[in-house]
């Protein structure tokens, strides 16, 4: 079975998995036989029995074709290679290995569950079998039992600042509606509405561009983020 790892790197799962490989960086040096050549026309999968995860160069990963990358001095190449290789590689006049990083790749049996989750939660919420709260709780239950996500990445990937802010706001609102300030607040904007459509009722479009109005001239003091 055959796994697209990147955009065109390609491992079968005992590779993937397997704890005989190590990931290392390797730089370009000045005499390297790579400059100016690609990974495929170097033919570096079979000169190293390495593979090549990434390409760095300066400060920016490169999204094109891995395999089709005219490589220049001093890229620098993620490379995972089989541990009996790496004094090759070490002792390569094309390549300065910089460190062995500690990396390891997993195979997900279940990936594709992750993208079939979030359609589902949206169509259980849209056609109102049940709350979006709900689905969206299950579909992550169903990720975790699934092992696609463990509960480590889900921590990780809690963005802890967002949640204080909503907390904050949430004491804000009960003293806004307590005070009755929201009450004060649309009147206003309904009075300002009326005045300026001359009285003749309400009308929903300069209701709403006072409201915008009122929202743009509070930016102007309060930062976005508050």
């Amino acid at each position: 079975m055959k796994v697209l790892l990147l955009t065109d790197v390609k491992m079968n799962v005992a590779e993937l998995t397997g704890k005989n490989h190590v990931i290392v960086e390797g730089l370009v040096s000045q005499q390297s036989a790579l400059i100016g050549k690609t990974l495929q026309e170097f033919d570096f999968r079979s000169r190293y029995g390495s593979f090549v995860l990434a390409v760095k160069r300066q400060r920016e990963l490169l999204r094109d074709k891995i395999a089709h990358i005219r490589l220049k001095f001093s890229d620098t190449l993620l490379i995972m290679v089989p541990k009996e290789r790496l004094d090759i590689l070490r002792t390569s006049n094309n390549l300065i290995v910089l460190e062995e990083l500690d990396i390891h790749l997993r195979y997900e049996r279940y990936w594709w569950c992750s993208i079939l989750v979030i359609p589902a939660v949206l169509l259980l919420a849209a056609f109102g079998i049940i709350p979006i709260v709900k689905a969206a709780i299950l579909g992550a239950i169903l990720l975790l039992v699934m092992r696609t996500l463990s509960i480590q990445d889900a921590y990780e990937s809690i963005s802890w600042s967002v949640i204080f802010l909503i907390a904050s706001l949430v004491p804000m609102g009960i003293a806004i509606q307590k005070t009755n300030l929201d009450e004060v607040t649309g009147n206003l904007i309904i009075g300002i509405g009326t005045l300026i459509g001359g009285g003749e009722g309400l009308d929903p479009v300069i209701i709403l561009a006072v409201l915008y109005g009122v929202t743009f001239i509070l930016s102007a003091f309060i930062s976005n983020a508050a």
